[in-house]
């Protein structure tokens, strides 16, 4: 075997090696787009079991939300797991709509694989690839980790009730389901499943997605890696060959990274305001988890806040990375020493330059610039959102007990209307003060 079919082998080892999670993640759900790799009807088959089993969990729970939730409560509790679900499945649709421009992205980074020739450039990109690995399985393990408790313990670990001798189950996804009673055997069996299977749906897409984003920006970075490389070796030498080289492929790199922002621009909008407003509601569902002394609630609603709060860091922190390293890019041409040039060979240099002059940034929606300080800001939003949550649980438990205890039966008395309402005031406030509000 010839050393250049060797180096081609080894390079298409190490694209298979970068694409290998992303791709076992997405094609479990029918999210792949290179049909190669799977039968069409398989593909199909996938995105309508996954549609269907989705919509199996989301219809009935909003009708429940919407005509039998018996208070508002229950409604605010049952609001994080709809949303997640509509989140997901608005990801879901996302990807399958762009799925043709993602495999076009995933060609062109077959072809830089196949292109390296420096064993150095290879070394650069696998330790890129390693890092991306990591980050995904971490992504995975974390979601999992809280999503499938959800799902699964926290429904197990409740007794079920019996009313009129009927024996009542828990589901972690209550509905209507309109011609059967799902809380009832063998049905809570059959639904039971569903729901686990969704969860695994939902939570495999959102892992899916994170996965492919890390993947994309990852080899981004690293070609940018090597590129400045190149430069330095390409200015130090005077090659014409090389500078063209660079020049091209500085023109390929600034147009996979403007099509990655444009396919990830609306999934990002999506991401981080869904999962803005889902941190504010598990904010509230895990303060109501401490103040009925529910720790075993309390333990799956941190690691939920931790994923959320984690695939908004995702976003942030690799847009921050793309940023530094087109910044980094720039600063490497300007510190060569290509004024030494002359001629041609400045001439090319001076496009490149051009190029690394022109700041790139992905965005969310083109509103929002992923960025470190994007996360701090969404942080503190979600933090100060605390406040006012505390407050209204603290005047909800204030209006379900104290009250009560202060005025005993005096609440039911039609006479009560005609007293002063400065002393109702009064003995409220006496309360708060009593029970350290």
């Amino acid at each position: 075997m010839s050393e250049k079919v060797k180096k081609r082998s080894t390079n298409e080892e190490g694209y298979s090696y970068a694409e290998q999670m992303t791709r076992y993640i997405m094609i479990a759900v029918g999210l792949w787009p290179v049909d190669g790799d799977y039968p069409r009807f398989l593909r199909n088959f996938l995105i309508v079991g996954c549609v269907l089993v989705t919509l199996f969990m989301m219809i009935p729970l909003s009708i429940f939300i919407c005509v039998d939730a018996p208070n508002i409560t229950v409604q605010i509790q049952l609001l994080a797991p709809y949303l997640f679900t509509l989140l997901c499945m608005s990801k879901y649709a996302n990807v399958l709509w762009k799925g043709r421009r993602i495999e076009t992205c995933m060609r062109r980074m077959a072809e830089d694989w196949r292109n390296v020739k420096d064993p150095l450039e290879r070394s650069m990109m696998l330790d890129y690839t390693r890092r991306a690995r990591n980050m995904t399985k971490f992504c995975l393990a974390l979601t999992f980790s809280g999503g499938m408790r959800y799902s699964t313990f926290v429904p197990l670990s409740k007794s079920p009730n019996v009313v009129d001798n009927v024996t009542l189950h828990t589901l972690a996804y209550p509905g209507n389901y309109i011609f059967f009673n799902p809380r009832t055997r063998p049905a809570y069996d059959n639904v039971f499943a569903l729901h686990c299977l969704g969860s695994i749906v939902k939570f495999t897409t959102s892992c899916g997605v994170c996965g492919i984003f890390i993947w994309f920006v990852m080899h981004i970075s690293s070609r940018v890696d090597v590129l400045g490389t190149t430069i330095e070796r390409a200015v130090d030498r005077l090659d014409n060959r090389m500078l063209k080289r660079i020049v091209d492929d500085q023109l390929q790199l600034y147009g996979l990274a403007i099509e990655l922002g444009d396919i990830f621009n609306e999934l990002s909008f999506v991401e981080l305001m869904g999962n803005t407003i889902l941190i504010c509601l598990v904010g509230y569902y895990l303060i109501s988890a401490f103040v009925q002394h529910n720790y075993t609630v309390a333990y799956n609603l941190i690691i939920t806040l931790l994923t959320m709060t984690y695939n908004i860091f995702v976003l942030c922190y690799y847009g921050q990375i793309l940023m530094d390293k087109f910044e980094e890019l720039g600063r490497s041409v300007y510190m060569s020493n290509w004024y030494k040039l002359s001629g041609s060979r400045a001439r090319s240099v001076v496009l490149v330059l051009g190029w690394t002059n022109r700041p790139f940034r992905l965005t969310a929606g083109k509103l929002i610039t992923l960025s470190i300080e994007s996360f701090a800001k969404v942080v503190e939003l979600d933090c100060l959102s605390f406040d006012p949550i505390k407050y209204l649980k603290q005047l909800d438990t204030l209006c379900n007990f104290c009250l009560p205890k202060k005025f005993g039966e005096d609440l039911c008395d039609p006479n009560m209307k005609d007293s002063p309402y400065s002393e109702n005031v009064g003995c409220l406030f006496q309360c708060a003060l009593e029970h350290d509000f």
